[in-house]
């Protein structure tokens, strides 16, 4: 079965205690978004509570239904598939996130790769790469989110055939191994679990989408650092859709894009992201592409980066 692995992140500063440096998130994160005054933030502890209770009384309308693309192979996933939230419905239709899985083709290229699958959600796409990779390859999923991580283990082990060649590791990926504040949503029906990020970084909707969102500390860890320690297989290919933290997670793979040379399939969500994402891919010698989707907005784009000495091939997929 597909497995979790939930890992603490350890501290790269022996000067302060980790419990001040949360404190210290958390307090310029309230000044960054709500101000100094008390009133806002006990507003905003009531939105959540009222926000949880709802949802803890609405019944669930989700079912066991087949999802995916025809042409990769349909799994089983637990949707609702005539919900207006995010993505169930063209989920179940296999036309989700279709601008990444296209990027990759030819797949017969792919058998036997290894795919990181970077905010994982609720493991479709990671579903998707599970069957695109086959059984020789590899699918490592890193999601933060509490409530997605269990929505991602869910659905995995309602495909037996797939989730041998599938772990998730319950953390967040940036700049910096420790732990970070991480604001988030829990309500996976409704679409908020998808929005949830980390708190240092710049989402793509305006503050207001995120009133009713909670704040909890995460482990973080550094792509090279995994690399390098040998606990994860080196990536062959990196899709990354973390809600406008997409050039710190860059950040700490420095080494192993130059490397190990994985395809970037990124989900860009701020023009400041694409400034910072387009400065350090040259850096790594990458040439990137924007992706054609009607999925394109004012507040995101989908990007492929290659090695600029890429096969053409390579660059092709």
């Amino acid at each position: 079965m597909g497995t979790v692995m939930v890992q603490s992140g350890s501290s790269t500063n022996g000067e302060r205690s980790s419990s001040r440096l949360r404190l210290e998130r958390r307090v310029a994160l309230y000044e960054r978004t709500l101000g100094i005054a008390v009133l806002p933030v006990l507003l905003r502890r009531l939105a959540i509570a009222l926000v949880r209770a709802r949802a803890s009384h609405r019944p669930d309308p989700r079912v066991w239904v087949e999802a995916g693309p025809h042409e990769t192979g349909r799994f089983k996933m637990l949707l609702d598939p005539n919900s207006l939230g995010h993505g169930a419905r063209q989920m179940a239709l296999g036309t989700y996130d279709e601008t990444f899985i296209d990027a990759l083709r030819p797949f017969s290229q792919l058998q036997g790769t290894v795919v990181w699958d970077v905010g994982a959600h609720v493991g479709y796409e990671s579903l998707v790469f599970a069957g695109i990779v086959g059984p020789s390859g590899r699918v490592v999923a890193f999601e933060p989110n509490p409530a997605n991580v269990r929505e991602w283990q869910r659905n995995v082990d309602g495909n037996a055939d797939l989730a041998p060649r599938m772990n998730l590791r319950a953390l967040a990926l940036c700049n910096q191994a420790g732990i970070a504040a991480f604001r988030f949503s829990d309500d996976v029906l409704g679409g908020g679990s998808s929005g949830s990020h980390l708190a240092d970084s710049v989402p793509p909707e305006e503050e207001p989408s995120y009133a009713a969102f909670g704040l909890v500390d995460v482990a973080c860890a550094r792509i090279d650092e995994l690399v390098e320690a040998g606990e994860i297989d080196p990536p062959s290919i990196i899709k990354i859709d973390v809600e406008g933290a997409e050039a710190d997670v860059i950040r700490g793979a420095m080494r192993t894009l130059r490397r190990h040379k994985p395809i970037l399939l990124v989900e860009v969500h701020h023009v400041r992201a694409m400034h910072d994402l387009d400065v350090l891919l040259q850096e790594a010698e990458y040439a990137s592409s924007l992706l054609e989707t009607p999925e394109e907005s004012a507040s995101r784009c989908f990007l492929k980066a290659v090695p600029a000495d890429a096969k053409p091939s390579q660059a092709r997929r």
